[in-house]
């Protein structure tokens, strides 16, 4: 029994229990209102605030509300998410509405229900909506249904599907060329509306014409579809229906094509069509490449990530030589603007043409003869055999560790602002902003193998504040013997979970002396709250 069912005969067996005979259409409705109520407020609603007594008094009848000092509730939290479902489904709130920062956290169970229940066509237009709202919640409950479903098919079975649900799209008795047209652009339909929702980051993801999907050539027979993109347009039609499979074509208007089985389980277009974009994004997390403001911390440490690993020829011990870098830059810019793809390996390192479109203009804006390490060199010798962050005093890395997490928060805030405005409401840690760090940086005088050094640190949500407001770091320094504090947190015990109900108490090892270390700490906990809605691998990780 799914979680929907379960929840449906749960309601109407404890009002059936309670009171002789069905419940009223008017008492589901007013359930639902509560649901809204209570959602939207995330806690009880004053009974005043929602109806007079005998309104009051009907739904406490039902044994599913009850009425405290704080108000009304439900007497099991599901019962929200199950009437909350009912309601959008009747169209009392609008799916676009319920994926703000505030809403989503409390709203996601009761849409993954409203889209579990609801007719084939109904679902898809929900999905529509929420993918042009937000991918992020889109993608989340794509996958909240799916783990219920658990669907496996054979290859014969998959067809049959796949050539049912085409056939349900049109007339049964559609031609070959009709059939593809039908089926690109049910799949194009929900890859744009997906690529709409991502914004600014869309053309570093799919590829783009003026700012739009190029047209697509598409063949279809036996549940299979090839899609191939326009060379030259991006202009109505947006779907041409091909005679024959691109591959046997010579028209050079459709210069590659990549073959898919018609995704035939419910929703699975948008399982496809997050696949489409998924790996490409996967591809520039990797490599630390999202767009970012020029002035922003995690730029500056980019910018020397890159510049150091450059075979430089005139090296100055303080730091890497601007106008070296700017030479050297400048050279690999011609081979840019003169190639469709350029790849230029230096240590081990491959500079791709993002890194050095990026870099150019990037370092116009530096004024200093001298690009230094972003938090400062070493003040002590670093042990034999040692690592990096070892050779800074305590103080010194207190000191710096502090910077470190402040900048880490202003850059995750600038990473998804920028690349992910429409995502953002539906990430964990965004949602839960503006949040504070706090922590202890542990150092035991006695750590000479650095076994027992590390930062432990929580972000703590604060009850009162702008997204953008600066950071509040309170780190504390520990260099007594022995393991650590037991209690390392300055404002007292740390709820170990956040709106996504995942853990957000972190034990790590001290980043001083990382090339990157904000870049890697707002990375990953992008990444935590990219993979949590699907739109990232789980062994996705930065890789520079």
């Amino acid at each position: 029994m799914s979680s929907l069912e379960l929840l449906s005969g749960l309601a109407a067996s404890v009002i059936k229990g309670r009171r002789k005979g069905s419940p009223t259409s008017q008492t589901w409705d007013r359930l639902a209102r509560l649901a809204v109520h209570i959602l939207n407020a995330g806690g009880p609603v004053p009974a005043q605030h929602f109806g007079h007594e005998a309104e009051v008094w009907e739904l406490t009848d039902t044994a599913l509300v009850v009425q405290e000092a704080a108000g009304l509730r439900f007497a099991l939290p599901v019962f929200e998410q199950h009437f909350g479902a009912q309601a959008l489904r009747k169209g009392s709130v609008l799916p676009e509405e319920i994926v703000t920062a505030d809403a989503f956290p409390r709203w996601r169970y009761a849409i993954a229900f409203a889209v579990s229940a609801s007719a084939p066509d109904e679902a898809e237009n929900l999905m529509l909506r929420l993918a042009r709202a937000n991918p992020a919640a889109a993608s989340w409950t794509f996958d909240e249904i799916a783990r219920g479903r658990k669907q496996h098919h054979g290859m014969r079975e998959a067809e049959d599907r796949a050539r049912t649900t085409i056939a349900r799209l049109g007339r049964a008795d559609h031609d070959e060329l009709r059939t593809a047209e039908i089926a690109g652009t049910w799949l194009r339909e929900a890859l744009e509306a997906l690529v709409e929702g991502f914004g600014p980051l869309s053309g570093s993801l799919v590829e783009m014409r003026d700012g739009r999907l190029p047209r697509w050539g598409v063949w279809a027979k036996e549940g299979w579809v090839a899609i191939s993109p326009s060379r030259y347009s991006s202009e109505p039609p947006a779907v041409t229906p091909l005679a024959s499979h691109p591959s046997n074509r010579e028209d050079p208007e459709w210069r590659w094509w990549s073959q898919h089985l018609f995704p035939g389980d419910p929703l699975g277009r948008w399982d496809w069509a997050r696949g489409q974009i998924r790996e490409p994004l996967e591809h520039v997390v990797r490599r630390g490449a999202l767009l970012m403001p020029p002035d922003s911390p995690l730029a500056h440490e980019r910018l020397w990530h890159l510049a150091q690993r450059l075979p430089l020829g005139n090296v100055n011990r303080d730091g890497v030589s601007v106008p070296e870098v700017r030479r050297r830059v400048e050279a690999m810019m011609e081979h840019v603007r003169t190639s469709v793809r350029y790849t230029h390996q230096v240590a081990g390192y491959t500079y791709d043409s993002a890194d050095i479109r990026w870099m150019h203009p990037q370092l116009a804006g530096v004024t200093d003869e001298v690009l230094r390490r972003p938090y400062g060199e070493p003040d002590q010798e670093i042990p034999r055999r040692g690592r990096m962050w070892q050779g800074y005093s305590p103080l010194l890395t207190l000191r710096i560790t502090r910077q470190i997490l402040r900048d880490a928060l202003i850059g995750y805030r600038q990473l998804v602002e920028l690349n992910f405005p429409s995502l953002a409401p539906a990430l964990g840690l965004y949602s839960a902003l503006p949040v504070s760090a706090e922590g202890m940086v542990v150092m035991p005088e006695d750590d000479t193998d650095g076994s027992h050094s590390g930062l432990i640190h929580t972000l703590r949500p604060k009850a009162a504040g702008r997204r953008n407001d600066p950071p509040e770091v309170d780190l504390g320094l520990w260099t007594e013997p022995g393991f650590g504090p037991t209690s390392p947190f300055p404002g007292g015990p740390v709820d170990s979970k956040t709106n996504f109900h995942r853990p957000y108490y972190v034990d790590r090892e001290l980043s001083t002396g990382s090339s990157r270390p904000a870049t890697e700490l707002a990375y990953e906990w992008l990444v935590r709250d990219l993979k949590a809605v699907g739109w990232l691998g789980v062994n996705v990780q930065l890789s520079v």
